[in-house]
């Protein structure tokens, strides 16, 4: 595999989560030059300057990958809006986005500030808010509970002041926590429209001869209901045998690390 479709397999799901930057600069500047400024923040695994085809000549932008999630949150925290030697013009330092999510700074500021995490059913709020606080600034702890009888549900949100901060504790919190960074809910609804535009450009699938779903393989009966999904929905994308597939597309939420 080459050096351009291997950086296109990382892009695809970033491991760990929010660890390549897409940065903003001058055409003049070098990849030594951008590697000195960034490379005190931690390890980097890949540093690209996408090239003009016919001239050879950078585009004005750069992606730096880190090994760490708290490595590029270091990274933003001090280099965003900075000069770098020899330019004398600010750079711009994100997060890099797919297509799935939003990109404008003020989502870059704020949407990486708040973790998904598992917690036993009899937590409080204060044993919680006791321990991520040892990676940061809390801004608040949600337990999510049962509306009718208000018990916790056994998951919870933790938000903090900064993306360094959450990835600190995403990297260093007590694992029981399984945690993960909570996706803003307009990701998650370009998430649902995507997939529901391919299973929409997919509906032909229902007339394959393949056998179909026995309930001992999949219930479907157990497929929770909501907006995006019906019945009449998963008898179609739900009817044919997996050998008429290569691949099977699944969207989590929260996303899994």
């Amino acid at each position: 595999m080459n050096q351009n479709n291997v950086r296109g397999a990382e892009r695809k799901e970033e491991i760990p989560p929010y660890s390549r930057l897409f940065v903003v600069c001058s055409k003049q500047l070098k990849e030594d030059d951008l590697r000195g400024r960034f490379e005190p923040f931690g390890d980097i695994e890949d540093l690209y300057i996408p090239k003009d085809r016919n001239t050879g000549e950078s585009k004005g932008v750069a992606y730096v990958k880190y090994a760490k999630t708290s490595s590029a949150a270091a990274a933003i925290q001090e280099l965003h809006m900075k000069v770098i030697n020899p330019d004398s013009k600010p750079i711009k330092v994100l997060v890099a986005v797919n297509k799935n999510e939003s990109s404008t700074q003020k989502d870059n500021e704020d949407r990486y500030r708040r973790l998904f995490i598992k917690v036993s059913r009899d937590i409080t709020e204060t044993e919680v808010r006791q321990h991520f606080s040892e990676f940061g600034h809390v801004e608040s702890v949600r337990l999510q509970r049962d509306k009718l009888t208000d018990t916790c549900k056994g998951f919870a949100y933790v938000q903090y002041k900064s993306f360094y901060n959450t990835a600190k504790a995403f990297e260093e919190c007590d694992r029981k926590y399984k945690p993960v960074f909570a996706i803003p809910r307009d990701d998650l609804k370009r998430s649902r429209n995507s997939l529901d535009q391919w299973n929409e450009g997919n509906v032909h699938f229902n007339s394959f001869s393949a056998p179909k779903y026995h309930q001992n393989a999949i219930d479907r009966h157990n497929i929770p209901r909501t907006e995006h999904n019906n019945q009449e929905h998963w008898n179609t994308t739900l009817s044919t045998d997996l050998q008429d597939f290569n691949t099977i597309a699944v969207v989590c939420s929260p996303q899994v690390p």
